[in-house]
């Protein structure tokens, strides 16, 4: 077995598009532990201050917004280690970069791997829907009926894909999380006794993450003493929409907005919450999640996320989509002494520790990298069509 590469293609690493720009990187970053040759492809942003870079040892290339030099980037990182062992895995749909890569791995006889990314769910498909069926017509179904196999972050995410008619190969691998750059948030949970207790949410602001919901429930409750921050990028104007309920709620004293947050930001509200809510739609995977029970969060989410283990593992709360359950969820967790979320962000913890860390993800995907290669007994991962 000769030299194992990746080379992977995003249409963006920039931090203002979420998760996928840290997971993609974490991801190359963890495989080039894994002694795989990575090269990560992407195009440049107008702000490269805000590129999510990864670990030292991946050979990063950026290329301009033009189709020829997208294309041209994949076309020359194939063709200069054609004497490796070669994957070309695309990350995302639905956007001309997929579509380019696609064409690049087929030009070069390159087995494709396709993350999908939760973009075939149904909360995804509907979103926009006209214009995803006359995508999925013109050329979608054919570029992911031309992958070698398919990756799924969760088992909700393979049935939005078996769905959609695709009989591909399936590798279930969730994404991985990266450890909080602490060990312990004794200081911050002495401060918290002074200035309150705090509720989280931190994601992209858009209308498929359900914060219409958790504003009507939290004026429900009216929790005294409690704050709701919510945190991430805006997205098709909706932090208006939301601070337009904020005022008919009425919760101008315990909800604030404090828009787009960098890593260092991102960990300290962690560590200064006392409880993560997600209250989406739809998530293939939710990495805010897993970094929230990583950083000793429990967690309030809905069943539009793959997270059933919060209620196995009595680390937080899996609801279903509607304000009455997130509600009920709320209240439960807010009458709680600190004692007994402190219990349930520890089992989350563990949790994440155990079965989320990132050398294990990277060693379960180099082990789908070579089944597509060489062949072999199927992976434990792979879900067959």
């Amino acid at each position: 077995m000769g030299e194992l590469i990746s080379v992977h293609t995003v249409n963006s690493i920039h931090a203002r598009d979420g998760g996928p720009a840290r997971s993609v990187t974490s991801l190359c970053s963890a495989l080039a532990e894994e002694s795989v040759g990575v090269k990560l492809i992407t195009a440049r942003d107008q702000d490269p201050e805000g590129h999510v870079l990864p670990r030292d040892g991946v050979e990063v290339s950026f290329y301009s917004a033009a189709l020829r030099a997208g294309y041209h980037a994949r076309t020359e990182a194939l063709r200069s280690t054609k004497e490796a062992a070669l994957v070309l895995h695309d990350h995302g749909i639905w956007l001309t970069s997929n579509v380019l890569s696609a064409i690049a791995a087929k030009r070069l006889h390159v087995p494709l791997v396709v993350s999908t990314r939760g973009m075939l769910e149904p909360w995804a498909m509907s979103y926009r829907a006209w214009k995803k069926k006359l995508a999925w017509q013109a050329y979608q179904r054919r570029v992911l009926m031309s992958a070698a196999i398919l990756h799924a972050t969760s088992s909700a995410e393979l049935e939005g894909i078996r769905g959609a008619g695709l009989k591909n190969p399936v590798a279930v691998i969730p994404n991985g999380v990266s450890l909080p750059p602490y060990t312990g948030i004794p200081n911050l949970q002495v401060n918290r006794e002074a200035t309150g207790r705090k509720a989280l949410y931190l994601s992209r602001v858009h209308p498929i993450k359900g914060l219409p919901m958790l504003l009507e429930a939290w004026h429900r409750i009216g929790p005294q003493g409690w704050e709701l921050v919510i945190a991430g990028p805006d997205e098709v104007g909706h932090t208006g929409q939301l601070k337009t309920l904020v005022d008919r709620y009425g919760l101008q004293n315990n909800v604030r907005f404090v828009g787009p947050v960098d890593d260092a930001a991102k960990w300290r509200l962690y560590a200064e919450s006392d409880l993560f809510i997600l209250p989406t739609h739809s998530e293939n995977f939710g990495i805010v999640v897993a970094e929230a029970m990583a950083a000793g969060l429990p967690v309030v989410t809905t069943k539009g996320a793959p997270w059933s283990v919060l209620s196995e593992r009595q680390c937080g709360w899996w609801t279903d989509i509607s304000v009455d359950a997130i509600e009920a969820a709320l209240r439960e967790a807010i009458s709680m002494s600190p004692e007994q979320r402190h219990a349930m962000g520890e089992r989350g913890a563990t949790y994440v520790g155990e079965h989320l860390s990132w050398p294990y993800i990277a060693r379960q995907m180099r082990e789908v990298y070579e089944w597509v290669l060489f062949g072999g007994a199927v992976p434990s991962t792979v879900a067959l069509g």
